[in-house]
């Protein structure tokens, strides 16, 4: 159990770019990335959420404002630009 081993670690909800390169975003719990597939990966950190349900809701957000922006839902090229 990770939190047992990083006691200091919160399970707060991560917005990041898609790690399978398909995918616009992911949703990812924080003790996720002490994992090995993590390791050596470059992560584009888009928001924090307390919980899942305030995760979607932030991805819902973002999305609505690219769209309102850009008229299309191109999440990351939308985000990159605002990097």
């Amino acid at each position: 159990n990770t939190c047992r081993r990083f006691p200091y670690v919160f399970k707060l909800y991560v917005i990041t770019a898609a790690s399978n390169g398909k995918d616009q975003l992911d949703i990812v719990r924080t003790d996720m990335y002490f994992r090995k597939f993590y390791k050596d990966k470059d992560i584009r950190v888009y928001g924090f959420a307390n919980d899942e349900v305030s995760a979607i809701e932030l991805v819902k957000t973002i999305t609505e404002e690219c769209v309102n922006k850009t008229g299309e839902a191109n999440l990351r090229e939308y985000l990159k630009c605002l990097e």
